[in-house]
This record gives C-alpha cells, structure tokens and sequence, in this order.
C-alpha cells in the first residue's frame, strides 16, 4: 500500500473522528485505531465516540453535517482509495460510537 494512500485514508479517519469528538456536549470521548494484518489483508478499525446524531441516504450512504448537500468527502475519498486496492471500507453507527473498517489488498497491487 502506497504511504500517500495510507495517509489519506488514516487522516481522514483521524479529522472525522476528532470533529466527531469536538462536538460531543457530554460524556466520555475517546478515538481508538487499530491496524491488522489478516492474509494478504491490511484491516485499519478506528472507533470513536460521537453525539450520535447522524444521518444516511436511503442507499447507505453517510451523508457529512458540514456538507449536507453530498455525501462526506472524507468518507468518500476512503472508499476511493479502498477500492483501488480490490478493498472496501464501512461506516457504522450504533449508540455513542461510530465505526470506520477498511480493508485493502496488500499483494495484488505491489506495483501500483
């Protein structure tokens, strides 16, 4: 995996979910990352809390509360990139946590 799509892919997992954090009103905020490797598979999960107040289009989509017109731009360019490596990334929300998952093919792209 190339560094300049690792690093888009963590920094904006990291800004969505220190926004995420920053506006929480109350309780306990916390951002947790973790990078495995499973086969030929790069796993990054990052969980953090969040208000709990999101919203989605009727395909799935995240749609961003900065930019109510589309689809978060953060989130978007992380499935991007996640695609390109035969991958794919996943945005869930349950209580106080949000969960960002994405996969990339390490082998089948060694030469991108």
């Amino acid at each position: 995996v190339r560094n300049v799509d690792l690093s888009r892919i963590v920094g904006n997992m990291l800004e969505n979910a220190i926004e995420a954090c920053r506006r929480m009103e109350y309780g306990h905020r916390s951002i947790r990352l973790n990078a495995t490797v499973r086969g030929d598979m790069l796993v990054l999960v990052m969980d953090n809390t969040f208000d709990g107040d999101f919203e989605r289009y009727s395909d799935g989509r995240v749609v961003s509360r900065k930019r109510r017109s589309g689809v978060a731009t953060g989130l978007s360019s992380i499935e991007e990139v996640a695609a390109r490596y035969d991958g794919a990334a996943r945005f869930e929300a349950g209580g106080s946590m949000f969960k960002t998952s994405v996969r990339l093919d390490m082998v089948g792209h060694v030469g991108l």
